[in-house]
């Protein structure tokens, strides 16, 4: 069976000691293809890792946050600035950040539970 990981965090920092071994292992167990949320800040180590790893792909998310979807300049700014990355990096393959991140023990809850 061929798996995507279309969300993760590959270059947070509890994976410095052993982020090759982890990404070889995912990979040969059958995950074909990576999407790495890489933040603004993050971008070059983004690339690198992308650049490395010919199945990681990034999903760049710009700290535009809240106020880029409430403010169309900003959004126009940020729009621009992800095409042209996209231009000419042909390993970011998505804006922002997508699935489900559980964090601080909160869990999802179903309507009628």
């Amino acid at each position: 069976m061929k798996y995507f990981d279309a969300h993760s965090h590959y270059l947070a920092k509890r994976f410095n000691k052993d982020r090759h071994k982890l990404l070889s292992d995912i990979h040969k167990k059958g995950v074909e293809y990576i999407v790495n949320s890489t933040f603004g800040k993050e971008l070059e180590q983004g690339l690198q890792l992308a650049k490395t790893y010919d199945f990681v792909y990034l999903s760049y998310v710009d700290e535009g946050g809240e106020e880029a979807e409430t403010d169309e300049h900003l959004k126009n700014k940020l729009l621009i600035k992800i095409t042209e990355l996209c231009k000419k990096n042909k390993k970011i393959v998505a804006w922002g950040e997508f699935g489900i991140d559980f964090r601080k023990k909160r869990t999802l809850q179903r309507k009628g539970n």
